[in-house]
């Protein structure tokens, strides 16, 4: 006799199968994210995707008619649809053959259908799938053992995130105590994306006007700058950390993942702890210094561990705001921006007005001589502009439509003059205070990453000009790279003696 028509086991435990897909694919997201998602937001995430699976398969016994092993297998399966909805997805979009039927609609349809012809057939052939549901348990059993192999080889190789933000981190001035007296006030500003010069006039015709600037008030610009690293966290963490960045090449892909690591290591970084030791205050404001303002940005910044699960899954679907906006239409364009697009790029705004307001207000207390005399500080500030999306014109009033992405070159070089604004706006503001000694570096952490017609290095472009209240720039040159910035701080003002390094950018991995 059939193993589908026999009599229905009952055990209680097989209704535990539908979740075996969910703590398969949390197993599985540790060893790719390692520690990035032991997190309670991801935890409760998978409690709601348990709780759901086993609804279903106690809804389609109850609902729908079907004995136990029906049920949970039914069950398993649409949960297995749902929780690798994006693994099916992205791996049919690979292949050319199966490309066209990797559309979103289609695949989500597709699955219904699925479901609802497995349902159909048991119910009309009283079939129990009784074989099956032990063919699965013990499919995700085996599973789950190369998941946990490969988790123990993770940990013990020290494949962690712990274990990588060490490896990147420098103790460069660890411990070094400035024996003199004279402890400047340091003002740092990055403007993100913010090209250097060579790279604006080759590809936008633009000589820019703010290098002539900041060399009339003191500042040494360095107008071939470039950075080290095209991805904020580790171009910030290598300037910080006084070196390049060991292992960092595997993770310099532009995401969320990535970005999470990028921020560990930013505030883990030597030259922090080598001012906290030595009596500075501290004023920071920057997207890589807190998870909040990290997340604060919205789905066209950096998003949470917990969202990078659920893009994996069918929730995809209505998370990317394009396809669930022509979905909400049937297809048609609504020819307005999804409203979480709109809310993002507010949020770029509303993110550029406090970073703005943050380096102005330390600006003020200089001027207004509300700092202690002698009490050095470390003011940081990162502001989000020339960065996409193109919000401001060149006056910084706001683009009336503006569109997310960074592809719109004349965007760019609006947001740049009005950079340079900006950039002479706090110049002046900090130089107008002559009664306390300062350093001054404005740079950018990259420089454009959207060209079409220029060669790789061009996107480590940066912006970089110093100001050394002693005007001491022997050590600094026209083309050189931000790693050797605070090496050159140490050296001048601090007694450091460090070696500076050679000039190179690293590529991901990914690229070579």
């Amino acid at each position: 006799m059939n193993d589908l028509s026999k009599k229905p086991n009952n055990n209680p435990r097989q209704f535990l199968l539908p979740t075996a897909p969910v703590f398969f694919f949390f197993l599985h997201n540790i060893n790719n994210y390692k520690e990035l998602v032991l997190s309670k937001e991801v935890l409760f995430l998978i409690l709601i995707y348990c709780f759901f699976s086993l609804l279903l398969s106690y809804g389609l016994k109850k609902i729908a008619g079907l004995d136990s092993p029906s049920s949970v297998f039914t069950g398993t399966l649409v949960t297995i649809f749902f929780i690798f909805f994006g693994t099916i997805q992205d791996t049919l979009s690979q292949l050319k053959r199966f490309s066209l039927i990797s559309n979103s609609l289609f695949l989500l349809l597709l699955s219904i259908f699925l479901s609802v012809i497995i349902i159909v057939w048991a119910k009309k052939k009283k079939a129990s799938f009784l074989t099956p549901v032990k063919y699965l348990t013990v499919l995700f059993f085996v599973l789950f053992i190369i998941e946990l192999i490969q988790l123990g080889i993770n940990i013990y190789k020290g494949r962690t995130i712990a274990s990588l933000t060490e490896r990147m981190s420098s103790t460069v001035l660890s411990g070094k105590k400035i024996e003199h007296k004279e402890k400047p006030d340091i003002y740092h500003i990055v403007f993100d994306s913010y090209t250097n010069g060579p790279a604006l006039k080759q590809y936008w015709g633009y000589e820019n006007e703010i290098y002539p600037f900041l060399a009339s008030k003191g500042f040494f610009t360095i107008d071939s700058a470039f950075s080290n690293y095209a991805s904020t966290p580790y171009s910030l963490s290598s300037v910080f950390n006084l070196q390049y960045l060991d292992g960092a090449e595997s993770y310099l892909l532009s995401n969320s993942s990535n970005f999470y690591i990028g921020q560990k290591v930013f505030s883990n970084n030597t030259f922090f702890k080598f001012l906290k030791s030595n009596g500075y205050d501290f004023s920071l404001f920057a997207q890589v210094e807190n998870e909040k303002l990290m997340l604060s940005l919205g789905t066209l910044g950096v998003t949470s561990p917990a969202t990078w699960l659920r893009k994996q899954t069918m929730e995809r679907i209505y998370l990317n705001p394009a396809i669930w906006e022509k979905i909400k239409n049937f297809g048609r364009s609504s020819g307005k921006q999804p409203a979480l697009i709109t809310q993002s790029m507010e949020s770029f705004k509303d993110y550029n007005k406090m970073a703005l307001a943050h380096i102005f207000s330390d600006c003020r207390k200089t001027q207004g001589q509300e700092l202690e005399k002698n009490k050095p500080v470390f003011s940081f500030t990162h502001i989000l502009l020339p960065h996409d999306p193109y919000l401001y014109d060149e006056n910084g009033a706001p683009v009336a439509v503006p569109e997310p992405g960074g592809m719109n070159m004349n965007g760019y070089l609006a947001q740049i003059k009005y950079c340079n604004k900006l950039i002479e706006q706090i110049s002046n503001c900090l130089l107008s205070d002559t009664t306390r000694k300062k350093i001054i570096i404005i740079q950018g952490d990259h420089g454009y990453r959207h060209y079409t017609n220029a060669p790789y290095s061009t996107q480590f472009g940066a912006l970089s000009a110093v100001f050394f209240y002693n005007r001491d720039y022997h050590d600094l040159k026209k083309t050189m790279s931000h790693v050797n910035t605070y090496r050159i701080v140490a050296n001048t003002f601090f007694d450091g003696n460090l070696p500076l390094l050679n000039d190179s950018i690293v590529i991901p991995k990914q690229e070579h």
